[in-house]
């Protein structure tokens, strides 16, 4: 852990860093290990607060800052705290010993008590307030996402659809089956694929049952349900708040890939 947490502090830092401790990122081993942490006691260096952001080099030494082995130290803390918090939130959650919602916003108290993130302001090792993450603007987004679906639902805007495809398209089996895949596909680019889903079956079903066919007697129920699920998974690629995923993409590339020329 320590090892690779100096390499990575030693990329992120300015030619100076390198130059007291004697060793570069490329040369950096396991035997160099010992006599580099005696080293990075004295050596003291500043991080900008956007440096999580920015994403340059932003490690320089600093006369009244802190040492390096004490930055390097907070990082590996707030890591193992982290991954802590992902397990035991994975256990409530497997366990549903508290509301998924309650799980979800413990992230809110355990950040700052666990020295992740400061509750206000930007701070090692976090670089950012530990309540910002739920306003970011893609959360955002996918909480519009979820609004749309359940006045969707309200107003029965999903079957008008539905219904304007199959008048459009076509009335016998395989048009049907077409219209709702269309429909279906259509409203998942704009609704999470899985609400789309949940959605559009009850309407499959009605056609199956009104059509005169017995469920699981013949291949028009088989072929409507997977056309459906299938639609779905089709159209939610389309924006991001069509299925989460691609919002946990587009965050990623946000916070690390499109910085990755900073480099």
């Amino acid at each position: 852990m320590w090892l690779s947490r100096f390499k990575v502090g030693l990329k992120h830092s300015k030619d100076e860093v390198s130059e007291q401790l004697g060793v570069s990122y490329n040369d950096l081993n396991l035997d160099d290990l010992c006599p580099l942490l005696e080293k990075s006691t004295r050596a003291f260096v500043s991080i900008p607060k956007d440096f999580s952001k920015t994403g340059t080099k932003g490690i320089s030494l600093h006369e009244k800052g802190i040492s390096l082995y004490e930055t390097i130290g907070r990082q590996i803390k707030g890591i193992r705290n982290t991954l802590a918090m992902a397990v035991l939130m994975a256990i409530f959650w497997v366990s549903e010993a508290l509301p998924i919602p309650v799980v979800a916003l413990l992230p809110m108290v355990f950040l700052p008590v666990l020295g992740i993130a400061h509750f206000k302001t930007l701070s090692m090792p976090g670089y950012f307030p530990a309540f910002s993450p739920y306003m970011d603007h893609l959360i955002v987004l996918f909480i519009g996402g979820f609004t749309i679906a359940e006045a969707m639902k309200k107003w029965g805007l999903h079957e008008r659809i539905a219904l304007h495809f199959i008048k459009v398209i076509g009335f016998s089996p395989k048009m049907i089956v077409l219209s709702l895949m269309v429909a279906t596909g259509f409203i998942s680019m704009f609704v999470s694929n899985t609400a789309t889903t949940a959605m559009m079956i009850p309407i499959g079903l009605a056609i199956i049952l009104s059509s005169g066919e017995k469920p699981r007697e013949s291949h028009f129920d088989g072929v409507m349900m997977l056309g459906i699920a299938y639609a779905a998974s089709i159209g939610g690629v389309g924006t991001l708040i069509g299925t989460p995923p691609n919002l946990v993409l587009a965050g990623f590339v946000d916070t690390l890939l499109l910085q990755d020329h900073h480099f």
